[in-house]
């Protein structure tokens, strides 16, 4: 049986110290014009922290009352493929015709591939927004009937994920068809269309507006097959914010099984009504961007995110025909987008001693840094730690290395506590040394940061030679440490 987690947000245990393998990125220095290579330790994650909910619909029941699924046209309601009929009290049903999946494999499918059915799921617990939302699911398009017009042949009509409004009552989705179930929601905030049939970009059947060249009432001409399409709030008039049309299908109207149909989506909403919805067509692929940093507050007449939300799915078959699935539900709060920082307090002069600054913090835009971060930092040869620390972090050093952990928190725009690392610069050190760090939350979700690339850095610092002794010259003689008269002369410092 699939049980579903919900959590409501808290900040996540102090970690405990991860043990790391030297992999990832490579920093270079360069000593006396000898290239050096190493490689920059990855955290890897041993505890499962806090989200605010998980389901897969993997196996034959769902927890109680967690899911209101409905069916607002057609004879099939959304259904567990892996469930028997009778399912638990308050599970989500079983379909008619099941099992189609053994215990363990299955899915939830929102309509089969007969005509003119829908097939909506709502779920029944509110979700707390301050700090934003991340939400990751599977979906499946297959099979069916294709339906060809002046926009060729599909199949239809898509999936839609959509967010509403906590405080408004609401078990059944919105109209059928090429609204994919979002139109007509009370309460709703946001939609996106996995747009088969094309018609989420047509105003006639979807909401205000469309794609540029759609004339206001809609037709033909505004359909856009194959496409990611976001909607706005009912107060928007569901508007049109957002289409892309893919070069990868969506679906795989051929096959005759969920195989080869997955398609995994990452959409993010942070408290500030901005969106990203990124989705991955094949397994441990690259993901596409299809919308980034959407600003919905834009829209004319959308509503603010509310303080809580309940997430959805839908989706709708018409003359064109799929079956629709989802899978591995994830919801968590906005991921951070983790930026690392360094500087120097130098000189850096061979025989002496140097300080190094690492800034971990969240860049604006996303959301807050609020599982456990490590930083781990490489010297190079010629530079060697002597110590770090920083209000709230656990460091160790090692050889060339530092490794410093924490289990605080950052705002968006606003960094955690700075680190301090104290080195000896070598004897015979020289040249150019780089020095590089990375940044990794632990965290459960591999998906979970938004752009890796700033995680890393790369310091270079200039080696002086160590300067000739000081020397001053005295007309009269000094008064030495000791109270004694010391003679006149060169004397080095």
């Amino acid at each position: 049986m699939t049980r579903g987690r919900l959590r409501s947000h808290r900040r996540p245990k102090r970690a405990r110290r991860i043990g790391f393998t030297l992999v990832m990125a490579t920093f270079t220095a360069t000593v006396a014009g000898v290239a050096l290579v190493a490689s920059i330790p990855s955290a890897s994650a041993k505890e499962l922290y806090s989200e605010l909910y998980a389901e897969g619909f993997h196996g034959t029941s769902t927890s109680a009352d967690l899911w209101n699924a409905s069916s607002p046209g057609g004879g099939h309601a959304p259904c567990l493929t892996a469930a028997t009929a009778p399912t638990p009290p308050g599970s989500l049903p079983a379909c008619a015709e099941g099992p189609y999946d053994r215990a363990g494999k299955g899915a939830l499918r929102l309509t089969d591939d007969t005509g003119q059915e829908t097939g909506s799921l709502l779920l029944a617990r509110p979700i707390p927004t301050d700090r934003g939302l991340t939400v990751e699911f599977d979906m499946y398009m297959w099979g069916g009937t294709k339906y060809t017009d002046s926009n060729g042949s599909r199949a239809g009509d898509g999936i839609s994920f959509y967010v509403v409004d906590a405080d408004r009552s609401q078990t059944a989705a919105g109209e059928p068809g090429g609204a994919l179930g979002y139109k007509g929601l009370a309460g709703a905030f946001a939609g996106v269309g996995f747009d088969q049939f094309g018609n989420f970009s047509n105003p006639r059947w979807a909401g205000v507006g469309g794609p540029r060249g759609c004339p206001a009432g809609g037709g033909n001409a505004c359909a856009r097959p194959n496409s990611v399409v976001v909607r706005g709030s009912e107060s928007a008039g569901y508007a049109y914010a957002s289409g892309r049309r893919l070069n990868h299908p969506l679906d795989t109207p051929e096959a005759d099984t969920r195989k080869y149909a997955r398609r995994h989506v990452l959409v993010g909403i942070g408290a500030d009504s901005r969106m990203d919805v990124l989705i991955r067509h094949q397994d441990d692929g690259p993901y596409e961007t299809v919308v980034s940093k959407l600003d919905l507050a834009r829209l004319p007449g959308q509503s603010a995110l509310p303080d809580e939300v309940r997430i959805g799915f839908a989706s709708s078959t018409g003359y064109a025909t799929s079956v629709h699935e989802i899978s591995n539900v994830e919801i968590r709060t906005r991921d951070a987008d983790l930026v690392l920082r360094t500087g120097y307090d130098g000189p850096f002069e061979a025989g002496g001693t140097a300080t190094s600054f690492l800034d971990a913090g969240a860049g604006p835009g996303f959301g807050w840094i609020d599982h456990p971060t490590e930083v781990a930092y490489h010297l190079p040869a010629g530079l060697t730690p002597t110590a770090a620390s920083g209000d709230g972090w656990t460091c160790d050093t090692s050889g060339q290395w530092v490794v410093c952990d924490t289990a605080g928190e950052a705002a968006p725009g606003t960094s955690l506590p700075r680190i301090t690392v104290l080195m000896n610069v070598a004897a015979d050190a020289s040249g150019t040394l780089t020095a590089s760090g990375r940044a990794v939350q632990i965290t459960p979700y591999p998906d979970a940061e938004i752009d890796p690339l700033n995680n890393t850095v790369a310091g270079t610092v200039q080696v002086a030679p160590a300067g000739p002794p000081a020397t001053w010259r005295t007309a009269t003689s000094p008064l030495g440490r000791d109270g004694t008269d010391l003679p006149a002369g060169t004397r080095t410092a």
